[in-house]
C-alpha cells in the first residue's frame, strides 16, 4: 500500500489457466462521472477494465481515473498457457468524452519470456478503437511507468507503455507530461521490446493530437506510430518538447502517418533518433 489515503486489491498474479481476470470491470455501459482515485492494484492480468458495449459511443463520458498505482504481473506466454491468450493490461479505457487519467504509476517486471512470436506481453494502458470523435477531450497526463528489470536474453517480453488507440482522427487529445523509465542496470535498448507510446489518432481539420513534455528512457521506440494502418489522409500529430534519451529509436512514423515535431530533445539514440518508415513495419 502507497499510504493510509489508498485501499488495495491484491490478486493471485497472473493465472495460466484464466485469461484477464481482473478487480474493475465496466463492460459496455453506460457508467459517465465516475472517478477512480488513491488505490492500489498488485497482481491483477486486468486491473481496470472499461469496454464499448450498450452504453454507446458516451458511455463513459467523463471518467477520472488519477493517482493510482499498478503492479502489473508477468504476462505468461500462449505457449506456456493457452487459455491465457491476451496481454496484461494495467488500465484498458473506452468510449466518452472528457476523459482525465493523471497521476498514475504503473510497475511492469519487465522480465518476462517469450517462445518466438508467441509473446508475454504487458500494456500498461490501452483503450477501444473508435474512430471520430468519441475521445474529444482525452487528458491523459503525469503518469509513470517504471520497467524493473532487465529484458530476457533470448526472448524479451514485449512493453507497451501508453498506447492510445482509438483512430479518433476528429478528437482534441492531449498527451502529456508522462514518464517511461527502464530503471534496469541490465536493460538493452536494441534488443527489448518495449514501445514506451504507441500513436493512432491524428489531428483533423478542427481537432489536434498533442504529445508535449513525455520523457522516454531506455526503450526500443519512444514513440511509434501503429503499423498496418493508413493514415495518408490524416492531418499531423503534435510532438512537442518531448524528452528522448538512450532509447534504440526515438520517433518511428510508419503507417503513412504525419507529424509536426517541434523542440524535442532527442540523444544517445542506438539507432536512429527519428525514423520514417515506407516499407517494412514494426511491431
Amino acid at each position: 500500500p502507497q499510504g493510509l489515503a489508498f485501499a488495495s486489491i491484491l490478486g493471485p498474479g497472473d493465472l495460466p489457466g484464466v485469461n484477464l481476470e481482473g478487480a474493475l470491470v465496466f463492460d459496455g455501459g453506460p457508467n459517465q462521472n465516475w472517478t477512480i482515485s488513491e488505490m492500489e492494484f498488485n497482481g491483477l492480468d486486468l486491473a481496470i477494465g472499461f469496454f464499448n458495449g450498450a452504453g454507446g459511443t458516451t458511455a463513459f463520458n467523463g471518467t477520472t481515473i488519477n493517482n493510482n498505482y499498478f503492479v502489473i504481473p508477468t504476462d505468461f506466454n500462449t505457449v506456456d498457457a493457452p487459455a491465457d491468450v491476451n496481454q496484461n493490461i494495467g488500465l484498458h479505457y473506452s468510449f466518452g468524452a472528457n476523459q482525465t487519467i493523471s497521476n498514475n504509476t504503473f510497475q511492469v517486471y519487465g522480465d518476462g519470456v517469450s517462445n518466438g512470436v508467441n509473446y508475454s506481453s504487458t500494456v500498461c494502458m490501452q483503450s477501444n478503437t473508435s474512430g471520430g470523435s468519441v475521445y474529444n477531450g482525452l487528458l491523459i497526463t503525469g503518469n509513470t511507468i517504471n520497467i524493473l528489470n532487465a529484458q530476457d536474453a533470448l526472448n524479451p517480453q514485449v512493453v507497451l507503455g501508453i498506447w492510445e488507440n482509438g483512430h479518433a482522427h476528429t478528437s482534441n487529445i492531449t498527451v502529456s507530461n508522462n514518464q517511461f523509465n527502464n530503471l534496469a542496470g541490465g536493460n538493452n535498448p536494441a534488443t527489448n521490446l518495449q514501445r514506451a507510446f504507441r500513436v493512432t489518432s491524428h489531428s483533423g481539420a478542427g481537432s489536434t493530437v498533442t504529445y508535449s513534455g513525455n520523457t522516454v528512457g531506455g526503450a526500443n521506440i519512444g514513440f511509434q506510430w501503429i503499423a498496418g494502418s493508413t493514415f495518408s489522409a490524416q492531418l499531423p500529430v503534435v510532438l512537442y518538447r518531448n524528452t528522448l534519451n538512450g532509447n534504440n529509436i526515438g520517433v518511428l512514423v510508419q503507417s503513412d502517418g504525419a507529424a509536426t515535431m517541434t523542440e524535442n530533445f532527442i540523444k544517445n539514440s542506438i539507432s536512429d533518433g527519428i525514423q520514417l518508415a515506407t516499407v517494412a513495419p514494426s511491431m
